[in-house]
């Protein structure tokens, strides 16, 4: 008797210990990492359902062509609901379930299975259409590789004229390639900056004028990076270097001198009117910041607060106005070659940024 137990419990540690026969080439045993890959997928496409056309409202799922090796009746199900969730909800849509569409017949073969309607025509399924008022069909397959990579191909099919409106390629696995820690976007810009001038001594302390004026013509780079995963909210770091052509109208020469300088600044925008896709940037946000401001052959530097609004109109272009408060040191006071001349600014300044490429 005792060696009928010790032997029992033997095979009974063996088999806790054993691997079982189901989990063999099963990817979603222990990790579950075939249904991690699936929602990383959804991730992706919950990220391009602004693509879809707006005048596509209504719609409903035709088939999913499921590989049989990788996926259960169950897991194939799963990734149709999730599929029409990410339509209903990040998409917007009306996903309509009609009986005709629910009633599923499993078409297999040695290496897939097919997740089809019992409509057999596209006749019908265009009468269906028309009694249901949908605007396009969703038709799509999920399958994965040798080397564990989940890949999910949608096309979103009109109505009647099976014309292609929209179509997706996501792949989640080994084989993807990432990119990178930090999505930073860089930017070229030539902003214009004016700042109003409320006194201007030439030479003598007598000698002055309250007509003069400030233009900066600036070249900078920044690089921005976003905040959310929303693509609503992004940090700017920039710098560069700026001519600054200094007028006074009660001089007979006008243009008095030109001065050198040196800014670097951060900005914090937030989305207000988004599009539809983020990825190609936003209607109108609201930017904060701070700018420093070094002019060469003058002692005086200059901090400012920024406030303004911003116009990503595509990829790589963008729009822009803002407005300025001096928040420290407004005096500048030359040196060197212009020791004869101060600087005092106004509290406010105004900046134009209509020269922008983004890279």
């Amino acid at each position: 008797m005792r060696y009928v137990v010790i032997f029992s419990l033997f095979i009974f540690i063996q088999g806790l210990a054993a691997e079982p026969a189901f989990a063999k080439n099963n990817p979603f045993y222990e990790s579950s990492l075939g249904l991690r890959q699936i929602d990383k997928i959804l991730k992706d496409l919950k990220r391009e359902m602004g693509d879809i056309p707006p005048e596509v409202e209504k719609i409903a799922i035709y088939q999913i062509r499921t590989d049989r090796k990788s996926f259960s009746t169950g897991v194939a199900n799963y990734i149709q609901g999730k599929i029409e969730t990410t339509f209903r909800d990040e998409g917007r849509r009306k996903v309509i379930s009609p009986p005709e569409l629910k009633t599923l017949t499993i078409t297999s073969t040695d290496t897939s299975f097919n997740l089809t309607n019992t409509i057999p025509t596209m006749g019908e399924l265009w009468k269906l259409g028309d009694k249901l008022r949908i605007d396009a069909f969703i038709e799509g397959s999920c399958g994965m590789s040798e080397e564990g990579d989940i890949m999910l191909n949608l096309k979103l099919i009109k109505h009647k004229t099976a014309e292609i409106l929209w179509s997706g390629n996501y792949i989640a696995g080994p084989n993807k390639v990432e990119p990178s820690v930090l999505d930073l976007n860089w930017t070229l810009a030539a902003p214009v900056r004016m700042f109003p001038v409320a006194l201007m001594k030439n030479g003598d302390l007598s000698d002055t004028s309250r007509s003069a004026g400030l233009t900066q013509y600036s070249m900078e780079i920044s690089v921005t990076e976003s905040l959310m995963k929303a693509r609503n909210l992004f940090f700017t770091l920039l710098g560069g270097f700026s001519w600054t052509s200094v007028t006074d109208e009660g001089n007979a020469a006008g243009n008095l001198t030109r001065i050198l300088t040196m800014q670097v600044g951060v900005d914090l925008l937030a989305v207000i009117v988004p599009k539809p896709n983020p990825e190609r940037g936003y209607w109108l946000g609201s930017y904060l910041g701070g700018r420093f401001f070094v002019p060469f052959s003058f002692s005086g530097t200059v901090p400012t607060f920024t406030i303004g609004f911003r116009s990503q109109l595509s990829r790589q272009f963008r729009l822009g106005l803002g407005f300025m408060y001096l928040a420290g040191n407004r005096a500048w006071d030359g040196t060197g070659t212009n020791n004869h001349l101060g600087i005092d600014l106004e509290s406010f300044a105004y900046e134009f940024d209509f020269l922008n490429y983004s890279f």
